[in-house]
């Protein structure tokens, strides 16, 4: 019977650990993803005010040629 304990909490802490990394990698995943997301807005929003500097430029040369 000790041996079969044994072996079944053995099985029980290896089937723990395998959750806890499991659980660690899907955390990293999210972590991975979430700043994935967040860099994807960042560069959007940078290159929106670009575009937008870029045509106030344009459209500033254009009054100044009209004048």
């Amino acid at each position: 019977m000790r041996k079969a304990d044994e072996a079944k909490a053995q099985y029980l802490l290896q089937v723990q650990r395998q959750l806890q990394e499991s659980e660690a990698q899907a955390r990293q995943a999210e972590l991975r993803k979430t700043h994935e997301v967040d860099a994807a807005r960042i560069r959007a929003e940078y290159e929106a005010e670009l575009n937008n500097s870029r045509t106030n430029v344009s459209v500033n040369k254009l009054s100044v040629r009209k004048q």
